[in-house]
Order: C-alpha cells, then structure tokens, then sequence
C-alpha cells in the first residue's frame, strides 16, 4: 500500500466581469494550466520504473453567475508514491509548479501539503511465515501474492516500528451482488469474511504460541541435560 499524501492550492486572482477579462487575472484559466501541468510530473519528472500517481479531486471556482470571473480558485488532491525520495520530489515541484504558473499570469497561490500514511513495508520473514501458514490451513489456492496498490492504509506505522505484514481478507462475493469497490454507494461484504478474517489471526497466533513452546522446550532439556 502507498503512502497517502493530499495536497491544496488556493489561487488568488483578480475577479472581474466575463465581458472584459483583460482587466481581471482569471484564476479559472490559471487553474486549468495547473492542472494540467501538474500531471507531467508524473508523465515527465518521474522515473518510468517508479509507482506514482496524482489525482486532482477537487477544482472550485466561481459561483451561479455565468457572466463573473472570479477572485479566486480552488484545487485539491492526492499524491501515492513508494519511494521516500520520489514522495519528496512531488511535494517540492508541486508548490514550485503551482507558484510559477500563477506567477506567469500575475496571480498568486497558497499550498498547503500534508503527509499522511507512509507507504506499507512487509518485512519479508514476516510475509513468508504467513504465506507458509495460510497456506497450509486453509490451502494454496486461498492465498495469493496481491501486486501494489495505491491506496493507503495506517498500519504502516505499525511496521515502521515492529516487523510484520499486511494481508488482505476477500470480502466480495460475486454469486450475491457484491463486486463493488470502496467508495462505491453499493458498496458491501459478504460478512462471511470477517470468520476468515478471525480464523487467519487465530492461525498465526497458533503458530507463533508453537514455536515459542517448542523453543522452551528444547531450552528446558538443553539446561536438563547440562544439569546430568
């Protein structure tokens, strides 16, 4: 899973009548250019062989009037990245993008960026330990490697500080309907899900509990034997 950072930029223009836009700085027009531009830098300033997406989800200007042009306008988003180094590159050309652009048509910016989730480590011991065990409970044709996914996800503080891994439990269920993403409005699981969401916990707890008595008891006979 990405790290999940979100972006807003509010341009400040100069508002004016639709009929004479010489004497105004329309940030609509403004807006658009950045907008557009914006997605070179992934087209053109990332890597090729890095993941990176940027998505603007929000573009706000003007108001009822279909003959006002307006003071200002505004923008948001979101920038998925892996890599530490490409998600500093995105933060730093987006506020310098947004500042030239306006700065071309005599307008002026505000950019606010926040950080949120970084991206997903799975420790790799970790990941093979859950892979074997799954496996071996519920059969090799439950478990499958998941390719990288763009969306966030805040247990990645959990494995920034302890190993581990994250893994994902199906909830859909194409025979009742239920094929709809996130986000969705008919968005729904098959509940069944959440006993193979307990179930998978219940087994690596299992194995874990296991090795550290097999541990104690190798311990126990090693110190017994020392002790003859």
């Amino acid at each position: 899973m990405a790290a999940a950072d979100f972006f807003e930029i509010t341009i400040q223009g100069k508002g004016g009548h639709g009929s004479s836009p010489h004497t105004s700085i329309d940030p609509i027009v403004v807006g658009s250019h950045l907008a557009n531009q914006l997605q070179t830098l992934i087209s053109r300033t990332k890597n090729p062989m890095q993941a990176g997406v940027l998505t603007i989800s929000t573009f706000q200007a003007g108001s009822e009037a279909n003959n006002v042009i307006p003071d200002t306008a505004y923008l948001k988003g979101t920038v998925r990245t892996f890599e530490p180094t490409l998600r500093s590159l995105l933060e730093e050309k987006i506020k310098t993008m947004a500042e030239h652009i306006c700065a071309a048509y005599d307008a002026t910016c505000t950019v606010t960026y926040t950080k949120g989730y970084p991206a997903v480590y799975n420790h790799p011991a970790e990941t093979e330990v859950i892979k074997t065990v799954f496996t071996d409970k519920f059969g090799a044709e439950t478990v499958e490697t998941t390719p990288l996914r763009m969306g966030g996800e805040d247990f990645a503080y959990y494995l920034e500080k302890k190993p581990g891994s994250f893994f994902f439990v199906n909830s859909g269920n194409a025979e009742k309907g239920i094929v709809y993403p996130h986000h969705h409005p008919k968005f729904d699981i098959d509940e069944r899900a959440l006993l193979m969401g307990g179930k998978a916990f219940l087994t690596i707890a299992e194995h874990y509990l296991a090795a550290q008595t097999e541990t104690a008891i190798k311990h126990k006979t090693a110190i017994e034997a020392a002790a003859e």
